[in-house]
């Protein structure tokens, strides 16, 4: 299993690889053909197809000559023996970028599976990374006393519908 460990591990410096080349075909090639691949915008791309195309189109439009950076940090649980649940943080550096942006740092969740001879991505959720910073003092008590106005007011009044 350490070699496996290291395998694992080894997939982010493959996706930063192929990132910093701008080559959408070989960092799609990470990924299983029937991929799932969340983007931190909330995009959903489904398969390996998809996936090259989009980040084709952000290689030859907006993230031209960007580069990934991926922290060394990276967590991996077993779920079985061929199946494993990866966490790592990482960032898209811009060209004119020398340092991440902490607005810039994402946390990632990967799915990762043994197939033949290799691991492969087969679902990818990448988030940005936001503190929740909660009011204090007043402030809180002040939204505090407006919530509790709200549900009293809400009665016993259905769950609002939820928009499709």
């Amino acid at each position: 299993m350490p070699e496996d460990l290291v395998a694992i591990r080894a997939l982010t410096q493959c996706l930063a690889e192929a990132w910093n080349r701008n080559d959408a075909d070989a960092y799609a090639a990470l990924f299983a053909e029937d991929c799932d691949y969340v983007a931190f915008d909330g995009s959903h791309l489904k398969g390996r197809a998809a996936n090259a195309r989009s980040h084709r189109a952000l290689f030859e439009t907006v993230l031209k000559g960007s580069r990934a950076v991926f922290e060394a940090d990276i967590a991996v649980r077993f779920l079985t023996p061929d199946v494993a649940v990866m966490h790592g943080y990482g960032s898209i550096l811009l060209p004119w970028q020398r340092t991440v942006a902490p607005s810039r740092r994402s946390l990632q969740t990967y799915v990762v599976k043994r197939d033949a001879d290799r691991w492969v991505i087969h679902a990818f959720h990448n988030t940005r990374v936001r503190p929740l910073k909660l009011p204090r003092g007043w402030m809180l008590r002040l939204i505090v006393g407006f919530m509790r106005i709200r549900a009293a007011l809400a009665g016993n009044a259905p769950p609002a519908r939820v928009m499709p």
